[in-house]
């Protein structure tokens, strides 16, 4: 199955309630373009099992790595998603608006510019 394939994700058969498992269904949800549905995932994965945290933190410091050495847009996306799940909304903004300016496009940007008014602080706040 492709990259944006949405059968993984119609198809979901009951996943076991582990870290691992929970987060391959996060996953399947991201490689579907399913952005919220991954972020809702994500979040109640780090509730249940605070330590898959660090997982997370690998990823984005995997991803932060290629966007730092290749400044693909796609990557600097994964980096704010991780940076939003974990609940690191500045640093979230930081990313998704430099993924916006190196060109990301289609669902990806559309999910990241409807998150800049959402994890940016309130006026004056």
């Amino acid at each position: 199955m492709a990259y944006g394939d949405r059968r993984v994700v119609a198809a979901r058969p009951p996943y076991p309630d582990n870290a691992g498992a929970q987060l391959f269904l996060a996953n399947a949800y991201l490689d579907a373009n399913e952005f919220e549905r991954a972020r809702v995932q994500m979040r109640e994965v780090l509730r249940s099992f605070p330590g898959a945290a660090a997982s997370i933190r690998r990823t984005e410091e995997r991803l932060l790595a290629g966007a730092g050495s290749s400044g693909s847009p796609d990557a600097w996306f994964g980096v704010g998603f991780s940076r939003e799940v974990r609940g690191d909304g500045a640093r979230a903004v930081e990313a998704y608006r430099t993924a916006l300016e190196r060109g990301l496009s289609g669902p990806a940007a559309d999910y990241a510019r409807d998150a800049l008014p959402r994890l940016e602080p309130a006026p004056g706040g």
